[in-house]
C-alpha cells in the first residue's frame, strides 16, 4: 500500500487553486505556483 497522494486526495479548500483565490500568491510555495504557472492557472 502506498503512502502517497495527489493533490486530488486534498480537501477542497486546501488546494492550491483554491488558496491563491481565497488568500492570494503569498500564501503558496513556490513549488505550488510553479505547478500552477504550468497548468496556465496563474
Amino acid at each position: 500500500m502506498s503512502d502517497s497522494f495527489t493533490i486530488h486526495d486534498l480537501p477542497q479548500e486546501e488546494k492550491p487553486r483554491e488558496r491563491l483565490q481565497r488568500y492570494g500568491a503569498e500564501a503558496l510555495s513556490a513549488a505550488e505556483i510553479l505547478i500552477l504557472k504550468r497548468r496556465g492557472q496563474f
